[in-house]
């Protein structure tokens, strides 16, 4: 697919991630959490941090590392039951687990979605989600936190703020790609998928 020029995809972020958070916090509340994440990608590039290791639930109960199958890992973080940003996120994730397929990537780079939210999100809640999404579970792996005991570390780890809205929750989101190593290594504005791809790809070998 071709990537549109970096100064489009860089205001198809700003405005995406205002869509979320802008309004409900006000312009001055998004400035700061826009500089936050963008020192965070800076430090996370710099310095990768190891992905704390934790108990997550597929949809079928059982449980999962998020790390440790080889591959590298494109993660996003959501609710089931946010349907502003998360909507959106789900959409790009569609793009993307098809653009795995296409370039025969399924065995290099998995993406991984994770509940925010556990207590709704329980595994029967995830099963209706992957058909919902038509999710392709060897591409793509839906994930619920045990209990908010795990969540916490994984929400620092990865830099996530979350708060919830009355019947809504106001996030930050992003692209963040896990090396085989299990190291964060990117955290990539949630509009440029091709750059999530080719890093997530060059983490296991030359990007086709």
């Amino acid at each position: 697919m071709t990537s549109a020029p970096h100064w489009q995809r860089r205001m198809a972020s700003l405005v995406l991630l205002g869509v979320g958070i802008s309004a409900p916090l006000g312009a001055s509340r998004w400035l700061t959490a826009f500089t936050t994440d963008t020192a965070r990608a800076l430090s996370v590039a710099a310095s990768p941090p190891v992905v704390p290791n934790v108990a997550l639930r597929d949809a079928d109960s059982v449980s999962q590392p998020l790390t440790g199958d080889g591959r590298a890992l494109i993660v996003d973080f959501i609710a089931t039951r946010c349907h502003t940003l998360c909507a959106a996120q789900n959409g790009i994730y569609q793009q993307l687990q098809r653009d795995i397929r296409a370039r025969g990537l399924a065995l290099r780079v998995r993406l991984v979605t994770i509940s925010f939210d556990p207590a709704w999100d329980t595994p029967r809640v995830l099963r209706y989600f992957a058909m919902a999404q038509h999710l392709d579970r060897s591409v793509w792996t839906v994930l619920t936190p045990r209990d908010s005991t795990a969540l916490m570390p994984l929400l620092r780890t990865f830099g996530i703020r979350v708060i919830r809205d009355g019947t809504e929750f106001v996030h930050n989101t992003a692209l963040h790609i896990v090396a085989p190593t299990g190291r964060l290594v990117g955290i990539v504005p949630i509009t440029d998928v091709e750059d999530a791809l080719s890093l997530a790809a060059a983490q296991t070998g030359p990007t086709p």
